[in-house]
Parts: C-alpha cells; structure tokens; sequence
C-alpha cells in the first residue's frame, strides 16, 4: 500500500505460481473517509484480501464500510467477496461484472449488483464518481 493522495492509497497484491500465467498484479484504491474507509476493488484473492483488512485495521484505525468491484478479472477476485461478505462489508458492482463474477465463479458469493454507469458515492465529504467509458481492460470496466 502507497499514499497517493491526502486520504488516497494504492493497494497493490501480486500473483505467481501454478495456475498463473506469469507474475500478475491488481490494483485498486484505498479511500479514507470521516464515515471509513471505501475500497474500490479488493486484493488479488482472498488471502489478499485479509492482509488489505488488516492493514487498513491498523494503520488507518478503521474499517472498511463499503467495497466497489470495478470489472471481474478472475475466479480469485470471487474468492475476495466472501471475506468482505463474511465480516459484513457491503460490495457493490455493476450488473454486468456481478454476472461476469458469477459465470466465472458459479456458487460463489456475489456483489450487489446496483451500480449504474454514472454513481456518485458520498461519505461524510468525500465524493467518489464512477462512471462506465465503455470497454478498455475488461468488457465491464468500470472507472
């Protein structure tokens, strides 16, 4: 995790091994709000996920209120929603990555599928806008 702004962090998990193509990353961000903090995309996998949750436990002294997955790049990244899911986490998607998440992962816990092309996400006074330019590293990347 880096600072990238005030309040904003990259988190960044990698993957490696068997099953893998070769060496992968994810990124997403960290957002720290008066209300908590909002990720947007979880870690590479479930293991990740866990790590970025403590890390956010103790270095920002506080939890996690809301995750927003921005595209379906893996069976590993469905294994993330039930850890968020399991602690009580909200995770929301758009319909189509929910769907992606889903064929992918069939059984496996979904986000809530409810956000649109154009989402405005308030949190005390911090505004997060997301909005859908149309398809770039995924057909449902969401930005």
């Amino acid at each position: 995790v880096r600072p990238l702004a005030k309040d904003v962090f990259v988190h960044t998990s990698f993957m490696s091994g068997p099953g893998a193509a070769g060496p992968a990353s994810a990124n997403g961000l960290v957002v720290r709000t008066s209300q908590g903090v909002i990720l947007v995309d979880a870690g590479w996998g479930p293991a990740h996920t866990e790590q970025l949750l403590r890390w956010v436990a103790d270095s920002l002294r506080q939890r996690v209120r809301l995750v927003v997955l921005t595209h379906a790049p893996g069976v590993s990244r469905a294994g993330s929603v039930a850890v968020l899911r399991a602690r009580g986490i909200r995770v929301y998607s758009t319909p189509a990555t929910a769907r992606r998440l889903a064929a992918q992962a069939p059984g496996a816990a979904s986000p809530t599928a409810a956000l649109k092309p154009y989402t405005l996400i308030r949190a005390g006074r911090t505004r997060l806008e997301l909005f859908f330019p149309g398809p770039g590293q995924s057909p449902d990347n969401l930005v």
